[in-house]
């Protein structure tokens, strides 16, 4: 299984420093199905079972399987007994914690980022346009955030946007929250000039400095990482393609 998949770390050698991050087209990952599905546990095969479109169940059964093989192969157990479990407002971890990770996916991309220690989060979003992006941020972002946008010439603002939005993903699914956590509670950057990373908390003035924030490029598509300390360093397992700020591989 998987004998095409290039992996460029050793996942042995996950220091606690670092966060690995693979992300995977979902074509090569559909061309596994079968093998994924005999990995998945009971209830995960129902809820395959639940979905309308055979599209969406296909790529539940590849990315859950995915995840199943990458998390057995740190914890150096087979795919079938990894063990996971989901937080209140649904993120799956594992039964006993001793890794952290988050998943993420768009309809052409699937991410997997793990931490030895702190917690985790990845976002991507497509790069397509968005005709109301003024108004989600006007509604979902603090007043400077929006303000930031709104200044920025209309071919930048597409960018800024997905930059901001990812970020906040990111940091939102870390955390395991869900939607309870507003939006315009914290900022993050928005502007080119900015590095990416949160600038402000509404709750919490230290919090700024508890994460740090990466980002990166996939053809079509964009992603923000936010890494509880202690990490630190974002190492590309897979997929070299993928463009990052400030990764090593």
């Amino acid at each position: 299984m998987w004998k095409e998949l290039q992996l460029h770390v050793d996942p042995a050698l996950l220091g606690r420093r670092e966060v690995h991050l693979y992300t995977i087209a979902f074509n090569i990952l559909l061309s596994q199905k079968h093998a994924c599905l005999s990995s998945l546990s009971r209830e995960e095969r129902i809820r395959a079972q639940s979905f309308r479109f055979k599209e969406d169940a296909e790529r539940f059964v590849v990315g859950r399987g995915f995840l199943r093989y990458i998390l057995g192969n740190y914890l150096d157990i087979q795919a079938d007994s990894v063990m996971l479990q989901y937080g209140p407002y649904g993120k799956p971890e594992l039964a006993d914690r001793c890794i952290q990770f988050n998943v993420t996916h768009t309809r052409q991309y699937l991410g997997l980022a793990i931490s030895a220690e702190g917690r985790v989060g990845l976002d991507i979003e497509s790069s397509v346009p968005h005709q109301d992006m003024g108004q989600i941020a006007k509604r979902f972002w603090t007043p400077m955030e929006y303000c930031k946008l709104l200044s920025l010439p209309s071919t930048l603002r597409e960018k800024a946007f997905l930059r901001c939005w990812t970020q906040k993903e990111a940091y939102i699914k870390a955390k395991g929250l869900g939607f309870s956590m507003p939006m315009n509670q914290f900022e993050t950057a928005v502007l080119p000039e900015e590095t990416c990373g949160m600038l402000w908390h509404a709750l919490d003035s230290g919090e700024p400095s508890r994460w740090r924030f990466a980002e990166g490029g996939l053809p079509s598509a964009h992603l923000a990482l936010a890494m509880e300390a202690p990490a630190t360093e974002v190492i590309v397992a897979c997929q070299p393609d993928i463009i990052m700020d400030g990764a090593r591989r």
